[in-house]
């Protein structure tokens, strides 16, 4: 007696890529609507702007790469600087260095630190201090070329800023290969 059979599923790897691509465009979606909101929210109206800043938030949060998210947050969030949104800025800053440890790899967490640090620490102490510390609790400068390269790049603004404030990034970072090369690197620089 033969025996019907059904068709065979799909294997699960099919299923997950099916699923991966899925949340892939979704991701890519979302990440566009937030920049387009975020384009949109330059030159806004006053009355239209933090209705565009919160939606471009919305989006940003609705990609589930943190790393994505932290990227397309600098970027909304230099724009409502800019427009002078500083409450707004200071209370959405402080929700997504929430988010900072979730991204992964360490290299792309200190990309990501970086985006946020180079579009906000010109507005003065009361954005670059809580990105800073961020940067120091969560990037260690020995485990990634980008971590180093981050500390390093401030410690020259920094120095550039006001000669040997460089030591201040050196007395954050741990003694290792990264604090050696800042250290080699600026005696140099602030004796001439």
């Amino acid at each position: 007696m033969a025996r019907k059979t059904s068709p065979p599923s799909p294997p699960s790897a099919y299923r997950l890529a099916e699923a991966t691509a899925a949340t892939k465009k979704e991701a890519a979606r979302a990440l566009q609507r937030a920049q387009t909101l975020t384009s949109a929210a330059e030159d806004a109206t006053d009355a239209a702007l933090l209705p565009n800043l919160r939606e471009a938030v919305t989006y940003a949060y609705a990609t589930p790469d943190p790393y994505q998210t932290m990227r397309a947050m600098a970027q909304t969030l230099a724009v409502a600087l800019k427009r002078g949104q500083h409450a707004f800025v200071s209370h959405e800053l402080e929700k997504l260095l929430q988010l900072a440890p979730r991204v992964e790899p360490l290299a792309s967490r200190a990309a990501a630190l970086r985006w946020l640090w180079n579009r906000l620490s010109a507005a003065g102490p009361a954005l670059s201090d809580p990105i800073w510390n961020t940067i120091v609790s969560h990037c260690p400068p020995d485990r990634s070329w980008r971590a180093a390269r981050l500390y390093h790049d401030i410690a020259e603004v920094w120095n550039r800023q006001e000669p040997g404030a460089w030591r201040r990034v050196a007395a954050a970072m741990p003694d290792g290969k990264a604090r050696a090369k800042l250290e080699r690197r600026f005696p140099a620089k602030t004796s001439r």
